[in-house]
């Protein structure tokens, strides 16, 4: 994995974190397929820039209670 792809996980996986308050729980999510992902495990989608902008939106939607 290169450096860049770090980076976006390190960066989805601390959203994820501030999203759950909780490290365990937010790992968990990260690595479980989501249905908004095409069944993609969030951690997989966010190699790529615009993965890691698609989980986000989701973990934004899910800090505010809208829909996902």
């Amino acid at each position: 994995m290169d450096l860049a792809a770090t980076e976006r996980i390190a960066r989805t996986l601390a959203k994820a974190e501030y999203t759950f308050r909780d490290t365990e729980e937010a790992r968990i999510w990260m690595a479980k397929p989501h249905p908004e992902l095409g069944n993609q495990a969030p951690e997989d989608v966010a190699r790529s820039e615009d993965g890691a902008r698609r989980v986000e939106d989701i973990l934004g939607a899910i800090v505010f209670g809208l829909p996902v």
